[in-house]
């Protein structure tokens, strides 16, 4: 949905209670708004074996929200960033986020530059995301 020129997932919207005027820009807004964590309570061990798991839930939740998006009025361009990285509490573990944010955002958001963070990350944009993913 749109909303003050913002590009936010209805449901995260919803359920998301910091203002607007809290952030500089719209793309920080939209990624704080849009951003939540990968399910993992069913995860044995989230070492180093649960990224590839991890990863594969955040691209196929990231990809199924993109798909819906390229038949949104105005088609607006989006991205979806999956990252999954060691947690701050203990680096043998890891945790994997998933956060949309409008295409025109991506250089503020540091899409496309080098970094030294640990962890893995995935951009898919919603023009790549025409066709469902398989069942």
């Amino acid at each position: 949905m749109l909303d003050d020129g913002a590009n936010l997932l209805a449901a995260f919207r919803d359920s998301y209670f910091g203002r607007r005027s809290d952030f500089a820009d719209m793309g920080s807004y939209e990624s704080a708004v849009n951003g939540r964590g990968i399910p993992d309570m069913d995860i044995q061990s989230l070492g180093p074996e649960s990224i590839e798991l991890l990863m594969r839930r955040g691209t196929s939740f990231a990809w199924d929200a993109l798909h819906v998006a390229v038949n949104l009025p105005g088609k607006p361009s989006l991205l979806a960033r999956v990252s999954v990285e060691p947690t701050l509490m203990d680096a043998t573990m890891y945790t994997g986020y998933v956060t949309f944010f409008s295409a025109e955002f991506a250089e503020s958001m540091g899409i496309g530059e080098e970094n030294d963070l640990p962890g893995l990350q995935v951009v898919l944009a919603s023009e790549d995301c025409v066709n469902p993913l398989p069942d």
